[in-house]
């Protein structure tokens, strides 16, 4: 092979490298997540992308405790989305 067309051929395999890191997908986000409300008004605690169900209801609570006295873990979700009750909503 000639020194042209290896040059031609280097250029060519650079540039459909670094094009091929800009198509390929990213992987998703995943993991746990959890709603936590209170009761007695419209605020909730929102968690997502945590690596375990413990977590991701530790952070919810965290959050919804924030501005409540008491709070409960409405629902929790794995690698999907959930709708919480006052338009809370988490997803993976």
């Amino acid at each position: 092979m000639s020194g042209h067309f290896r040059k031609k051929i280097s250029i060519l395999s650079l540039l459909a490298c670094t094009l091929g890191i800009y198509f390929v997908p990213a992987p998703a986000m995943a993991g746990w997540g959890a709603i936590a409300c209170n009761s007695q008004n419209a605020n909730c605690g929102v968690s997502y992308g945590w690596p375990s169900l413990a977590t991701a209801e530790a952070f919810a609570l965290t959050e919804c405790l924030k501005g409540n006295m008491r709070c409960h873990i409405y629902r929790w979700e794995h690698n999907t989305c959930i709708r919480g009750p006052y338009g809370a909503y988490t997803c993976n």
